[in-house]
């Protein structure tokens, strides 16, 4: 009898179907890495931008929550100066207001720790303003709030009680858009009151392009 011959792989073909299926699941494996990969990066990308939005939002809810009648109350308060004499009176010196309301101040914007002080009214009490600090510290951008109080003066944010808003801070700054001249440095000075505010947020690592964000609030 002539025996038959038992259908079935050779080595050689189980070998190299060996090498295909780890080619593909590899290739596979590149692919599910990289889309991995991806997933991470758009999510780190999308809480930089909550992060950046929330910023910009809180910082628009301060000024838009300034106290309006800081000026009057600062007025009333101060004492009134004596009556001088003929003699004694000089020539007033000119003096131009602020570009800002009483409420907000600015300092330090040509140093390594710009500030943005800000009076505000008490978030849920009518009757009472607390200060709220804006500030670059290192590579962060920080938010500290005083105590809500009806008393004066208003007492200053607790060293513990600055809030990270934002890191990988490299930039922190704020304009006036001053009429008739356009957008000027602050702190400063001008016949009539700036109508505009704007702030600037650069981010990014040092050596790399810097990421520049910018919003304007309107002040009237």
């Amino acid at each position: 009898m002539t025996g038959q011959r038992q259908a079935g792989f050779t080595l050689i073909e189980v070998v190299i179907a060996i090498m295909i299926m780890a080619i593909i699941s590899l290739i596979s494996w590149r692919a599910i890495d990289s889309v991995a990969l991806t997933s991470r990066r758009l999510d780190q990308h999308t809480e930089e931008a909550l992060a950046l939005q929330r910023a910009f939002d809180q910082f628009e809810r301060d000024i838009g929550a300034r106290s309006p009648d800081l000026a009057e109350s600062a007025a009333s308060a101060a004492p009134e100066a004596p009556a001088a004499s003929d003699a004694q009176q000089a020539e007033p010196q000119p003096v131009l207001p602020q570009l800002l309301p009483e409420a907000i101040r600015v300092s330090g914007m040509k140093t390594p720790a710009p500030r943005v002080d800000i009076i505000r009214g008490a978030p849920g009490r009518p009757d009472a303003r607390q200060r709220v600090v804006w500030e670059r510290r290192g590579a962060n951008l920080v938010r500290a709030a005083g105590a809500p109080t009806a008393m004066t003066p208003l007492p200053a944010p607790a060293a513990d009680a600055a809030t990270v808003v934002l890191d990988q801070l490299l930039d922190f700054s704020v304009r006036a858009w001053a009429p008739g001249r356009g957008w000027v440095a602050l702190p400063g000075q001008g016949e009539q009151p700036a109508l505009a505010l704007e702030l600037v947020i650069s981010r990014g690592v040092l050596g790399q392009t810097p990421l520049r964000y910018r919003r304007v609030l309107l002040l009237h």
